[in-house]
C-alpha cells in the first residue's frame, strides 16, 4: 500500500506534466484498496476459523449409518451421501446408527 502511495506520488510530481495523476484520482484508488485488502483480510481470517468440511476432519461429529459391522480391523459407513471407511474400538453392529 505504501509503494502505490509512493508510485502515484511520483507520478503526481511528474516534471513533465504528461503522466500527471490528480488528487482526486490518488485518494480514492488508495482508499478502494485498502477497502479491498480490509475485506479480503476478514473474510481469510473468518475461512480459516471454520470447521473443515472435507476429508476426515469434516467428519467429525457427523451422524451416519454402519454399513457393515466396525471393529478395530474396520468398517464401512454412509454419512452425508458418501460410503467411508472405518474403525472402532468397540463393535459396532451393522445398520447402527453412528
Amino acid at each position: 500500500m505504501i509503494a502505490k502511495f509512493i508510485s502515484l506520488l511520483m507520478v503526481y510530481d511528474s516534471p513533465d506534466g504528461t503522466l500527471s495523476v490528480s488528487w482526486p484520482v490518488i485518494i480514492p484508488s488508495i482508499l478502494f484498496a485498502l477497502v479491498f485488502i480490509g475485506i479480503a483480510t476478514r473474510l481469510v481470517l473468518q475461512a480459516m476459523k471454520d470447521k473443515p468440511v472435507t476429508g476426515h476432519e469434516g467428519l467429525l461429529d457427523e451422524k451416519g449409518e454402519a454399513i457393515t459391522s466396525i471393529n478395530s480391523n474396520g468398517g464401512s459407513v454412509f454419512i452425508n451421501g458418501e460410503i467411508w471407511k472405518a474403525v472402532s474400538e468397540e463393535e459396532i453392529a451393522r445398520f447402527s446408527a453412528i
